[in-house]
């Protein structure tokens, strides 16, 4: 009879390595023998072509308003003299630095006594991926919420 123990983290650990290995390497990319530019077609004319002189019409000249006249704006929560004042990237910072930190906090209170240290770091991993996905979605959706956390 096989037992599995311990699966998950062992499959974790061995996909780590290749995912960091990708992410950095940029992604699978084709290298391939190099491409030849196509031929050129070249066809010949059997008669001259005649060309007529272009009839252009001119459109009338209409005044109109500019779009951003009629958008209100509005205050957000960041500073735009700050180096980097996007509300997306300052959501993804904040929501990756709460839920690390929840997460690690949750995680050593499920861990309690010698599993707190790895309950505490998978739960910082699990609660950082969590927080930049919803502090992006938050930045995108609601981005007066935000406040400025990046230099």
């Amino acid at each position: 009879m096989v037992k599995f123990r311990n699966v998950t983290a062992k499959v974790i650990a061995a996909a780590l390595p290749v995912a960091v290995a990708i992410t950095f390497a940029g992604g699978a990319q084709a290298q391939g023998a190099p491409v030849a530019a196509p031929a050129a077609i070249v066809q010949t004319a059997a008669a001259p072509i005649e060309t007529a002189p272009a009839v252009v019409e001119v459109a009338p000249v209409v005044e109109v308003a500019p779009v951003a006249a009629a958008v209100e704006l509005q205050d957000i929560a960041t500073n735009p003299d700050a180096q980097d004042h996007d509300p997306v990237h300052n959501g993804i910072a904040a929501g990756a630095g709460i839920g690390a930190a929840a997460g690690a906090v949750m995680g050593a209170i499920a861990g309690l006594g010698i599993l707190s240290i790895p309950g505490a770091l998978g739960g910082a991993l699990n609660g950082a991926l969590w927080g930049t996905v919803i502090g992006a979605l938050v930045g995108v959706l609601r981005p007066d919420v935000v406040p400025q956390v990046l230099p």
